[in-house]
């Protein structure tokens, strides 16, 4: 029995497609690209042009996290323990001559009395709490002192200043 040659292309071209279809790669689409109807650069084949790959700029490394640093009032920041961490100062007149500060990674800083705040005391003695320490401020070394902090945790004022 002979198979006339249109039935016969008929019947086949359909599984000729198919087989072909199926030995196709299709691309696939990265997550970035999913919702995208643009369509993505092929990435360069191994045997690419050495060329191309000296003309580009490699990436810029990112800038390292700038320590955070109190804004100077009355009480000034001049040094800290680890330099590339933050450093906390939180300053009070709590009335009467009594003053409070608060450090966090302190090693140094400075006092001007001379900045107070309004309706603070011209002149000592002054009470100053610093980090739970008491010290009193005379103002015999004038109103501008420079305080630095030993490893145990007191402050004193430095007399080399």
């Amino acid at each position: 029995m002979k198979i006339p040659l249109p039935i016969l292309l008929a019947l086949c071209l359909p599984l000729w497609a198919m087989l072909l279809a199926g030995c196709q790669k299709e691309p696939s689409a990265s997550p970035s690209a999913a919702g995208s109807d643009h369509a993505t650069a092929p990435a360069p084949s191994a045997g690419s042009d050495a060329s191309n790959a000296s003309s580009t700029t490699p990436p810029t490394p990112p800038k390292p996290p700038v320590p955070k640093r109190p804004e100077p009032s009355w009480a000034i920041f001049r040094e800290a323990y680890d330099e590339k961490a933050d450093v906390e100062l939180h300053t009070k007149w709590s009335g009467e001559n009594r003053l409070e500060i608060e450090t966090q990674n302190i090693h140094r800083l400075t006092l001007d009395l001379t900045k107070l705040p309004e309706g603070a005391p011209d002149s000592g003695p002054w009470i100053l709490r610093i980090d739970r320490q008491g010290i009193q401020i005379t103002g015999a070394r004038g109103r501008i002192l420079d305080l630095v902090r030993s490893p145990n945790g007191d402050w004193a004022v430095d007399k080399d200043k």
